[in-house]
């Protein structure tokens, strides 16, 4: 996208936005800006989801291992049972890297 249209994005949808030039572009991120702060958090510690179609599965996976884990399930065996899931779903999705 471009700056322009990311600046749209984030006025009419209300979020953060995703570069200092969008960001620059919207009175309430400039530095002088309401929002300022809290863009300044964003950009110092989101991490963007991956770049992969796998994402949807991965994003699945993981929201099922969180959910065990609070219904009590064991950390560590969850979390590497959901490593193993989007492992495999990684393998046999090859062709879409």
């Amino acid at each position: 996208m471009q700056v322009d249209e990311i600046a749209f994005f984030n006025r009419t949808t209300g979020f953060i936005p995703t570069s200092q030039q969008a960001a620059n572009k919207l009175p309430e991120y400039q530095p002088d800006g309401s929002l300022r702060k809290l863009y300044m958090l964003s950009q110092n510690n989101v991490v963007m989801r991956p770049a992969t179609p796998a994402y949807p599965v991965i994003s699945s996976i993981f929201s099922q291992a969180v959910r065990r884990i609070a219904q009590g399930s064991d950390v560590n065996a969850t979390l590497d049972r959901a490593v193993d899931e989007i492992e495999l779903n990684i393998l046999d999705n090859r062709g879409y890297q």
